[in-house]
């Protein structure tokens, strides 16, 4: 064997060794690539089930949101119907208070001028009996 055998050997085990070398870690890569592609496939069959069930909860809360819009709306409604019911309420008061104000100043004013008619009655009666008594009233008096 020449030394050129001799390097072209040392050459080919090298070769061979730094293959070997190479290998295990490439062995170990492709493993890792396999639990990568289950852990994959994994997480697909899991999420599945997951975004069907955020589906049915997105329809189900943009149908309660449709029914809270359509309660708020109501709630609106009763708001201006309250409103105009006490605007209404207020003027019947009015049309209704005032007459009664007036009936009762009226009535007062009736009763403070039956007062004053009773106490001139009262007060002219003795006149009359004095002057009857002393005969200056006349019969038509």
């Amino acid at each position: 064997m020449s030394w050129g055998e001799i390097a072209g050997l040392v050459a080919a085990a090298a070769a061979v060794v730094f293959v070997a070398l190479c290998a295990v870690p490439l062995l170990k890569l492709g493993g890792v690539m396999d639990e990568l592609r289950l852990a994959v496939r994994r997480l697909g069959e899991g999420t599945t089930p997951i975004l069907d069930e955020l589906k049915g909860t997105v329809s189900t809360t943009t149908r309660e949101i449709a029914r809270l819009s359509e309660v708020t709306e109501e709630l609106a409604k009763m708001s201006r119907s309250a409103s105009t019911m006490t605007e209404q309420a207020a003027n019947v008061s009015t049309v209704v208070s005032t007459p009664l104000v007036k009936t009762a100043e009226v009535v007062g004013k009736g009763a403070t001028a039956a007062r004053d008619v009773g106490r001139r009655v009262q007060e002219h009666r003795p006149r009359r009996r004095a002057r009857a008594v002393a005969g200056e009233l006349e019969p038509g008096e």
